[in-house]
Order: C-alpha cells, then sequence, then structure tokens
C-alpha cells in the first residue's frame, strides 16, 4: 500500500501495519446495492460486519462511477481490511486497483482471489495488468495458457482484445488485427460495442482511415449510452472537430448531419460528439453490468 493512501489510524498488537480508519460510506449508497450473490458470501462475517463490507463495496463501485478513484481504493481496503478472506472482498479490491490504474498492486489482489475461488473472467483482467505492467512477453504467456482454461465466450473476447494491445505495443498491428477478427465482429449487439470500438482503433493506427471510419460509423450508431467516442471520432476522420461543430452542423436546425460517405449522424451522435460522450470515457467501467476489462497501457490509458 502506498504511503499516500494510509489514513491515520490505531495498532493493533502483534501487527506491522496500521489499521485503516474507514472512510465514511458515499452518499445514497445502502447495503442493498451490492449484488445478492455478493450479500451471500458476506453472510459468514455476522451481521454487522458483513453490513459494513457492504457498505464498503458498494460505495468503492459508486466512486469509481464518480471518477473517484482514490475514494474507491480507500473503500476497498477498508472492505479488505474487514474481511480479508472471503474471495469477493479481494476481487473487488483488485478490480478498483485496476481501474485507479495501481496494476501491481491490483495483480496481486486478482491473483490472491483467484486462489480462493474466484472465476476466470478474472483471468483478462490478470493478463491486462503484466501487460499494463510492461510484461508483454509474460502476458501473451499467461493468454496462451488461460485458451485451455475453458473461458466463456465473453472472457475470451475480452481476452482477445487485451491480447490485441499486446501485440499492438509491440508494434505488430497487423498480428492485433487478427486477434480481433472474431464473429462477435460482425454482431450489432451492445455487447460488441467495445471489440468493434477496439478493431477500428486498431485500423486507424495502421493507417486504414477509411477502414476506420466505416468501423467507427457502426459503432456510433449503436453506442446509444456514449459509452464510446466513436462519433467523435466519425467527426474527427471526416475532418471536422468539436469546436468547429457548431458553425459545420447546425444540430438545432437539422434532423441528422450527413457525412461525406452519405452515413447519417443522428442528433445523438452529434449530442454525443460535442460533448466528448456521456461521461467522456471510451469504454464502460469495468464494474458496471456485462462490462468486462478495459485493455490499457502503462499510465492507464485504453489502447486496444
Amino acid at each position: 500500500m502506498r504511503p499516500e493512501q494510509m489514513r491515520p489510524g490505531v495498532q493493533r498488537p502483534g501487527l506491522q501495519r496500521p489499521v485503516l480508519q474507514a472512510p465514511a460510506p458515499r452518499p445514497a449508497v445502502t447495503a442493498d446495492d451490492v449484488e445478492p450473490d455478493v450479500r451471500r458470501e458476506l453472510r459468514s462475517l455476522g451481521r454487522e460486519r458483513a453490513e459494513r463490507v457492504a457498505l464498503h463495496l458498494a460505495s468503492a463501485v459508486a466512486a469509481l462511477g464518480d471518477d473517484d478513484a482514490g475514494a474507491a481504493v480507500d473503500h476497498a481496503d477498508a472492505a479488505v481490511e474487514l474481511a480479508p478472506r472471503l474471495g469477493v472482498v479481494r476481487e473487488t479490491a483488485g478490480l478498483v486497483r485496476y481501474r485507479a490504474g495501481d496494476f501491481a498492486h491490483a495483480l496481486r489482489e486478482l491473483r490472491t482471489a483467484r486462489r480462493m475461488g474466484a472465476g476466470t473472467e478474472l483471468v483478462p483482467v490478470i493478463v491486462d495488468c503484466e501487460r499494463a505492467l510492461g510484461r508483454h512477453a509474460r502476458a501473451l504467456e499467461l493468454a496462451q495458457e488461460a485458451r485451455s482454461l475453458g473461458l466463456d465466450r465473453s472472457a475470451q473476447v475480452e481476452l482477445a482484445m487485451v491480447v490485441a494491445g499486446t501485440r499492438r505495443d509491440l508494434g505488430d498491428l497487423p498480428a492485433a488485427l487478427r486477434e480481433l477478427e472474431l464473429p462477435e465482429l460482425r454482431s450489432a449487439a451492445p455487447s460488441s460495442i467495445r471489440l468493434r470500438y477496439a478493431y477500428a482503433d486498431l485500423l486507424e493506427g495502421a493507417g486504414r482511415a477509411d477502414d476506420a471510419l466505416s468501423w467507427f460509423s457502426r459503432v456510433s450508431q449503436v453506442d446509444s449510452a456514449g459509452d464510446t467516442d466513436a462519433a467523435e471520432r466519425v467527426l474527427m476522420l471526416h475532418g471536422l472537430s468539436i469546436e468547429s461543430l457548431d458553425d459545420e452542423i447546425p444540430v438545432e436546425e437539422s434532423e441528422g448531419a450527413v457525412l461525406d460517405d452519405g452515413a447519417v449522424l443522428d442528433d445523438g451522435a452529434v449530442a454525443d460528439a460535442e460533448s466528448g460522450g456521456a461521461s467522456g470515457r471510451r469504454v464502460p467501467d469495468a464494474l458496471g453490468p456485462d462490462n468486462g476489462p478495459v485493455p490499457s497501457t502503462p499510465d492507464g490509458r485504453s489502447s486496444a
């Protein structure tokens, strides 16, 4: 634990580290905000302690939603302090550290969670931590081993995105693109948004601007929640900028912006482009429903 993340505390006899003073729960957060299966796992702690741990877990996730990584880490640490032997607690702590960009600590927590029985859906995140720490050979080795673990299809797709990001880091863009050429790429389902975005991003990096435009356009058409900046990327590839959008495309006077290739960018996409997306993020949070890991570079930027 980094010194700046320590809170003033007391020293328990026989322990070499101080006990953290627990942060107050986030406003409007309750213990019932955690998933039912998590609540069931917490029952072994006793009612009072289970309630406190649940509050910290829910507060950690809420803090991430508010882009307050420091508070999220504090709550995750407090939960671990109260229940260090529960896999679900270590798993949440690892995912919080991952989202906060503390990949070394995240890796330790996630490995601990796996030893405690956490599912294989954590494997892509573990591999991505190795990648983010600059250990690309180790990341590829783990990814190869993981493919024999019987990952479900969602985890396989997540792993493919991590491996693609790793190969991109190593400068092998053709191999990175091949990793993402999956059947799901042709699906318009919301679950394929991040895969399509990653593919478009790689195409642009490979100098294939026309192909990248096509794929970013597909993403913008189905990304109604604005979880990516695909609409903005479409505009940029057409030579437009957000600053000039009001002059070039008067949203209030049109029902949709017609691009050079005849594609229509609807008002919702234009509005998202103006604001950089609903939250300024390119991808959904790792701890949100049905969301997987975000392939990240050592400085925390999404790049896969």
